[in-house]
């Protein structure tokens, strides 16, 4: 019973060629995406998990005017950790 279903089925699908590829290709391309979202996804909030308090976790990056245009460091200006005591000393 299952073999007739599979003859059946192959024969339809080799009559109709076209939109055989046509769905096939939408399907490939479907989980291609989706695959890749999901992998993106994962690498972006799979950050920093490792802490106690991981949904505190910051990073500052500091943006300058370089050869090629505008640069991103890691590092921070030498005048931030400053102003971040003084706002902590106007909040506390």
């Amino acid at each position: 019973m299952l073999r007739n279903y599979l003859t059946t089925a192959l024969r339809n699908l080799w009559r109709e060629r076209a939109s055989t590829l046509l769905n096939l290709s939408g399907l490939t391309l479907g989980i291609g995406a989706s695959l890749i979202l999901f992998l993106l996804i994962r690498y972006h909030t799979g950050f920093d998990t490792f802490h106690q308090h991981f949904d505190r976790v910051y990073r500052i990056n500091t943006q300058s005017k370089g050869n090629n245009g505008n640069e991103f460091t890691a590092g921070i200006p030498a005048v931030l950790p400053e102003a971040f005591r003084e706002k902590l000393r106007a909040l506390l």
